[in-house]
């Protein structure tokens, strides 16, 4: 497994206080100078849904840096945004820098419950490739359970067949030199399959020049 999706490994690259593209500064200013102009058009995209739909709430599960949530913030001020993660040291780093934040703590989409209203947007973005398609169709099951509405979210990317053929010799050259496992990418179609029956496409977006897609509660 990659040490990277486990909690410890995460939490040294996120409070690695080099300057690297998966830290987050430990001072505020650093952090707001590193966020501002990232994300740009993303931000954009997801502020005009929220927008169009008239959510009041965000909550961000795997935020990361939280770059994106605080240009959301800075964007729409009045927009209640929650910013998550599971691994508990970097959200304490994030904490201490990112003071817009109406809400920073620790949650785990395996096993933490979600909340049902219609104001609130669940937002998963680009962490698709962290789990395999059988917990992703747990976390869904459980959002389903808990009656969670509304969920945005947005493919690190497609599995195509040039794509396909990379990853297959990356595969083999694993097996003889000991390469690094680096997340599950998927197809378009087996993306759609993630959420089973538990919840529909109501939007298909495109959020910067990522595959966006809104999901309604199937009932």
């Amino acid at each position: 497994m990659n040490v990277l999706i486990n909690e410890e490994g995460w939490d040294v690259v996120r409070c690695d206080d080099n300057n690297t593209p998966f830290s987050i500064p430990n001072k505020e200013k650093f952090f707001i100078e590193k966020a501002i102009g990232l994300y740009k058009e993303e931000t954009e995209d997801i502020a005009n849904l929220i927008s169009e739909i008239g959510f009041k709430e965000i909550f961000s599960a795997g935020c990361g840096c939280g770059f994106l949530e605080y240009n959301l913030k800075k964007i729409n001020p009045e927009l209640i945004v929650k910013a998550t993660d599971f691994n508990s040291k970097s959200i304490e780093r994030l904490k201490s820098v990112f003071k817009l934040c109406d809400s920073i703590e620790t949650f785990n989409i395996l096993t933490d419950n979600y909340r049902s209203s219609d104001d609130l947007l669940y937002l998963f973005f680009r962490i698709d490739t962290e789990i395999h398609d059988a917990e992703w169709l747990n976390v869904f099951r459980r959002m389903h359970t808990d009656k969670a509405r509304y969920i945005l979210i947005v493919a690190t990317e497609f599995l195509t067949f040039e794509r396909f053929i990379k990853e297959t010799i990356k595969g083999v050259l694993r097996g003889i030199k000991g390469y690094t496992f680096c997340g599950y990418i998927r197809t378009k179609d087996s993306f759609e399959a993630l959420w089973g029956d538990y919840y529909k496409i109501v939007k298909l977006l495109k959020i910067g020049s990522l595959n966006g897609y809104l999901l309604k509660i199937n009932k």
